[in-house]
């Protein structure tokens, strides 16, 4: 009974980030070939724009650890997105992936630069979700980023 609780918490939580798109591969690449993190966006409901390489999930900060956790719904890997992505329960991110500022502030940071730092990220499993726990980066921004007033 109490497995069953903490499973049902954790299921809710997943679900409690920002709905996003998400389309893997390298942002260096316009046509997004390699590994990583590509693209990202915020949408409101199902979407699907004949995308090969794009997983809707969930983004949110694990306030304890500082880490950015994206939860996939298990049901949408499948066959070549499994395989190429996340073989061997491991995710690659060969380049850094700087999140949309819209995205950043949805996360609660505020004029800040975050990014999410290339490296090999272990895959967590679940029945429900799979789940990547990122290392990130915040940097403040710039004056010269910000877009000027008149």
């Amino acid at each position: 009974m109490h497995e069953k609780l903490i499973n049902a918490q954790y299921v809710d939580s997943c679900q409690t980030g920002i709905l996003t798109q998400v389309t893997l591969g390298s942002p260096k690449f316009l046509d997004c070939r390699n590994f990583g993190i590509c693209r990202m966006r915020v949408i409101s409901g199902t979407t699907h724009n004949g995308c090969n390489n794009c997983l809707r999930g969930y983004l949110r900060v694990d306030i304890p650890t500082g880490r950015l956790l994206l939860h996939f719904p298990t049901s949408l890997i499948k066959g070549n997105l499994q395989q190429r992505f996340f073989n061997n329960q491991l995710f690659r991110m060969d380049d850094d992936f700087v999140i949309p500022t819209s995205i950043a502030k949805n996360l609660g940071y505020t004029g800040e630069t975050v990014k999410i730092r290339r490296g090999t990220y272990p895959v967590l499993n679940g029945e429900q979700f799979l789940t990547l726990s990122l290392r990130i980066s915040v940097a403040a921004t710039k004056m010269a980023d910000l877009p000027l007033v008149a």
